[in-house]
């Protein structure tokens, strides 16, 4: 994608973001003029259309989260869950409208109606949890479910037995009675959740638009569980700035989770809550049997003053020791985690070390190989190794034919003698380096010993090739060498030496099929040639009767 490409796709994104933001607000608009014809109609007593606006204002908050929610990032999975419950409440209020108005009195959609105003509670539920697991390390969130379990169940059993004390005639314990008091702890559930994560992280560290969902949900809950309290008391729940709350709660959902900020509060890093130093870890396994036993110690007084039944008092204990089971299993899997993780970790430390020490053998092994083939000096090709090299390529008629050039300096002695050791290997480092550079990759260049090598030319197709490679080893061999020696001793020293070789040559298979015999061939030319020509000169086997005639 060019340069032009991506500018346009970050115009069409601006574009489209700014069209986005036009939509909610225009629907934002519109959702408070709606509340604002809602208070009127009520105050007017035009009831029906006050009925026909709910639903108008709840699709509005709806299609504002609906708007907003890709923009909230990894909490998309929370928004989703706020704008199901607030979509519930449109659909419940359009089957209350068909109940009121189309269907009068009609006992199916008098039930659905009644059921589905329940349902937005245990989304909302939903969503706080979904909140809680992405806000926290996977333990810390199984801690926190376990706290808010047993305060909600707690307070739950001191709420009903408070609502037992008010009530004139006894609970009867139906369906309808079960779903009740089944989302009267939903709607517990959900504002200890709320409480617990505030404590447990600070009040600084969330968002605005946490905080303003978090007051009208509790707002909401409060509302819930008046309404739970009035029909408990066979009282009539229902009222006209009960409603307008209801509505003001569900457009705020919407106008809190159209600010893109849900997700902007600094998220914890580093290890869980539950790890580091035991110091720290043996203090948190003490908190919630500490926390347990304050429990237990409430409940005793409690049945002690005859404010618990004996059956409630059998529920708190039940819960407590539930909570303490449920702790206690979670501090299993934190350890269990933590063991498998540190295996984890020392065995991927010890297949790296193995690792490293395998690379490190293997270095060494490749080093042992290269000293033990290469001469030191020259770093060409050492003695033993050249010869089983040859014997190889000799097994391999892919190679034949074979040219072999066994290669003698002349005048070197001389320098070993007046200029030191020193120069001298100095000169057979550049003789190395000259033969290793003869550009062709059929050629390898061996050092026998002293100032004899080998050069094995490989495919060697005809007499006129022979005939070149020795002469361009004998152009090399010609040229001037500037050597250039330091010792403490002498101090640098530099000089131009001139020094020639003979080149004696024999062919595999042609002049022998034995690789004893070629190397002796190769020799005896050689010395025929020796001492004949003042540079380097090279001659063949086959023609080694010719210079001895000569």
């Amino acid at each position: 994608m060019g340069s032009s490409d991506i500018k346009l796709a970050e115009r069409e994104g601006i574009i489209e973001a700014a069209s986005s933001d036009r939509v909610k607000l225009t629907v934002t608009v519109l959702m408070f003029l709606l509340w604002l014809g809602i208070i009127f109609t009520t105050v007017m007593k035009y009831t029906m259309a006050s009925d026909i606006l709910s639903p108008l204002i709840v699709l509005c908050s709806v299609l504002i989260i609906l708007r907003s929610g890709y923009t909230i990032g990894r909490y998309w999975t929370v928004t989703r869950w706020f704008m199901l419950g607030v979509a519930m409440w449109f659909v419940a209020d359009v089957v209350w409208l068909f109940r009121e108005y189309i269907f009068p009195g009609h006992y199916i959609l008098d039930t659905i109606s009644d059921n589905l105003y329940l349902v937005p509670d245990y989304m909302y539920l939903i969503g706080i949890v979904m909140y809680a697991k992405y806000r926290f390390y996977r333990r810390d969130f199984q801690m926190i479910l376990a706290h808010v379990f047993i305060l909600s169940v707690m307070v739950f059993i001191i709420l009903s037995k408070i609502l037992d004390l008010f009530t004139v005639q006894s609970i009867r314990f139906d369906a309808d009675v079960i779903d009740s008091w089944m989302y009267f702890y939903a709607t517990l559930f959900t504002m200890v959740s709320m409480i617990i994560i505030c404590f447990k992280t600070g009040v600084k560290k969330h968002s605005f638009s946490f905080y303003g969902i978090s007051v009208f949900l509790a707002i909401f809950n409060i509302l819930e569980c008046r309404y739970t309290f009035l029909k408990f008391m066979d009282k009539e729940p229902e009222s006209d700035l009960m409603d307008i709350i209801y509505l003001l709660c569900m457009m705020a959902y919407g106008m809190m989770f159209s600010i893109p900020s849900l997700g902007s509060f600094e998220v914890s890093t580093g290890e869980s809550s539950m790890t580091g130093s035991g110091a720290i870890n043996k203090r948190r396994k003490m908190m919630y049997w500490i926390f347990s036993a304050i429990l237990i110690t409430i409940s005793i007084v409690l049945y002690v003053v005859k404010f618990f039944s004996t059956a409630n008092m059998s529920y708190a204990i039940t819960a407590i020791f539930a909570y303490i089971v449920i702790c206690k299993t979670i501090r299993e899997n934190v350890l269990t985690d933590e063991l498998l993780t540190r295996q984890k970790n020392e065995t991927a430390r010890l297949e790296q070390m193995v690792a490293d020490k395998t690379r490190e053998l293997s270095e060494m092994n490749d080093y042992l190989q290269k000293i033990s083939n290469t001469d030191a000096l020259t770093g060409l090709y050492n003695r033993r190794y050249g010869l089983e090299y040859f014997a190889r390529l000799v097994k391999e008629p892919e190679h034949y034919p074979i040219a072999l050039y066994s290669l003698d300096l002349n005048y070197f002695k001389p320098i070993n003698d007046n200029y030191g050791h020193d120069m001298g290997d100095v000169v057979l480092k550049e003789v190395g380096r000259r033969l290793a550079g003869l550009g062709q990759e059929r050629c390898t260049a061996i050092r026998i010993g002293g100032d004899e090598f080998l050069v094995i030319f490989r495919n060697a197709s005809n007499d006129a090739a022979v005939n070149n490679m020795g002469a361009l080893i004998c152009e090399r061999m010609d040229e001037p060498i500037e050597a250039v020696a330091e010792d403490e001793e002498k101090g640098r020293r530099e000089h131009t030496f001139q020094i020639s070789a003979s080149i004696g040559v024999a062919c595999f298979p042609s002049d022998t099929n034995d690789m004893e015999t070629l190397f002796k061939m190769a020799d005896d030319a050689l010395y025929a040639i020796k001492h004949t020509h003042e540079k380097s000169a090279f001659l063949l086997y086959r023609n080694i009767q010719e210079v001895n005639t000569k």
